[in-house]
């Protein structure tokens, strides 16, 4: 009985909804957009918040806002923003940063430093680059059927799924600054006729936009050396053919050469195993003969396109590939030798496309009999 008693004496001193006015004032960052304004030294911070009305309905619904402040830095501007809304902000929950090109060639990684030292910083939120306005893109209130925050973060957990786009949170984007040996490419968005789209990718330096962009296809096949490629469509253009193909495996290397002047040779073999998914203008059974044609072609043609990426990389002095661990950890005393930044742009890169058709549907080996 003394039990009992005391068990309903506790129910009594329970507040119910304790946390209720806490959930009910708290503002939800989904998205954070940083723009550099043009002729300017300031910077426009946008913020997409959302908090809980109804909260004592038992879960409530979500309800967005829009914020922006343009100031000196992120800081100062974040701050600013939290004085003008009625709450505060709380940033563990943000899903995506946003820059725009301009903001990203001034030192990004530097700039984004300090959210690491909060205590609920974001570390594990996505960082992409905008094309366009950012702050006209935050303040649309839908975008396909959704918010815009959930727009945005579907298209991109789309993309890296997809393997059209590398997957960048904001923890990678601090570091990079640090990381001599590897390098970062975000993915690149863009506005297209009231939609938000994938652009491709934007190569960075040392924790800096570069200024170089690959588009989504020069993306995927980058993602295929660099080990993180899970989409199984490719395509091709040959001889005015349309071809698709099905990448079942793909099998990569990394061969660096040290000559005996200390220069260094890279070659980047890349094997696809596929199946034809449309064969172009050719209809019915493949031959052997055909099938080994269209292996040498798309072999060529992937080689050039991996050519030019190479070439766009180093150009960009954006080490992707991780080149530059590969030196440190097996040429330990080469590497200790070297100003890594004015070396990488000037080594030999010779990646080679072997693309092997392992099934068509349709082949047919009776001219071989």
């Amino acid at each position: 009985m003394r039990k009992i008693t005391f068990l309903f004496l506790c129910l009594l001193l329970l507040p119910g909804c304790w946390d209720q006015s806490l959930i009910k004032d708290l503002k939800m960052v989904d998205v954070i957009g940083v723009e550099q304004l043009e002729d300017s030294k300031e910077i426009k911070l946008s913020m997409v918040t959302s908090n809980i009305q109804e909260a004592n309905q038992g879960g409530g619904r979500p309800q967005n806002q829009y914020f922006e402040d343009i100031n000196k830095d992120i800081y100062t501007a974040a701050h600013d923003i939290e004085l003008q809304m009625a709450g505060k902000i709380n940033l563990i929950e943000d899903r995506l940063f946003l820059f725009n090109k301009s903001f990203a060639k001034n030192d990004l990684g530097e700039q984004v430093s300090f959210v690491g030292k909060i205590p609920s910083s974001p570390l594990v939120a996505k960082a992409a680059l905008f094309d366009g306005d950012i702050a006209k893109l935050l303040q649309m209130k839908e975008l396909g059927n959704t918010t815009v925050s959930e727009y945005l973060i579907r298209l991109l957990d789309q993309a890296t799924e997809q393997s059209s786009a590398p997957k960048v949170l904001l923890s990678d984007l601090i570091f990079s600054k640090a990381d001599m040996k590897q390098d970062i490419v975000l993915p690149l968005l863009e506005m297209n006729e009231q939609i938000v789209r994938l652009k491709g990718s934007s190569l960075f330096s040392a924790g800096i936009y570069s200024g170089v962009d690959l588009d989504v296809q020069q993306t995927e096949l980058l993602l295929s050396f660099s080990g993180q490629k899970k989409r199984p469509l490719m395509y091709s253009q040959i001889h005015k053919q349309s071809i698709v193909f099905i990448v079942k495996k793909i099998e990569r290397q990394m061969r660096i050469q040290v000559d005996r002047g200390g220069k260094l040779h890279v070659e980047l073999p890349l094997r696809m195993l596929v199946q034809l998914g449309s064969n172009g203008d050719l209809n019915g059974p493949v031959s052997t003969a055909e099938l080994h044609n269209f292996e040498r072609l798309l072999s060529e043609d992937y080689t050039n396109k991996a050519e030019k990426i190479m070439h766009s990389l180093q150009g960009a002095n954006c080490d992707f590939l991780g080149i530059g661990q590969h030196v440190y950890a097996h040429h330990p005393k080469l590497w200790a030798s070297l100003n890594w930044r004015e070396q990488y742009p000037k080594i030999a890169i010779v990646p080679k496309v072997k693309i092997s058709i392992v099934d068509t549907g349709t082949y047919d080996n009776t001219s071989e009999l």
